[in-house]
């Protein structure tokens, strides 16, 4: 269900984007497959190991892996300060203090649970897209946001509970 709204958001049915949508879309799609995997197998596999140490060694493997890609693709000069900063800040805040947060909620609800998190991320995108960037938010766009929202409603199961007070106590009667 997420997916069709992610498929509705970006319009993959329109014939309009021509290929390079298809590919960033096959790209996407084949990330997310391999997040989820590796979800699902970081919580079988590293039963009882603390947040702290699986966010440790999953960005120092990441690191080892991308230094030789890195070495070959180095700046000709050096990058300015704000560069620098905000590739730290990047670093530091978005991606290390993100991965605490991951494996933290992989340990404590679980890797499905956890993972529906990224189909927030188009939802943000759009957020930001009409805030920042004056991008039109559309019929189309709140559809596919709708039916995201509901999907990862579905997931997490949020329970909407019609209740009533108690007058006399204010505490919720069923």
């Amino acid at each position: 269900m997420g997916i069709i709204g992610v498929d509705i958001l970006v319009g993959l049915g329109s014939t309009r984007h021509g290929s390079q949508l298809w590919l960033s879309a096959l790209f996407s799609l084949t990330a997310a497959v391999f997040y989820g995997i590796a979800g699902v197998f970081s919580s079988r596999h590293f039963r009882g190991e603390k947040p702290m140490d699986m966010a440790f060694g999953q960005q120092l493997a990441a690191s080892l892996i991308l230094l030789p890609f890195s070495l070959a693709a180095s700046p000709r000069s050096m990058p300015s300060n704000i560069v620098i900063f905000s590739v730290l800040g990047l670093a530091v805040l978005c991606t290390a203090v993100a991965y605490l947060f991951y494996f933290a909620l992989i340990h404590s609800v679980g890797p499905v649970k956890t993972l529906t998190v990224t189909f927030l991320v188009p939802i943000f995108g759009v957020i930001w897209g009409g805030l920042f960037l004056r991008e039109a938010i559309t019929l189309r766009l709140i559809l596919g946001l709708i039916i995201i929202l509901a999907s990862v409603a579905l997931v997490v199961n949020v329970r909407f509970k019609n209740s009533k007070a108690n007058p006399s106590t204010g505490r919720e009667i069923s």
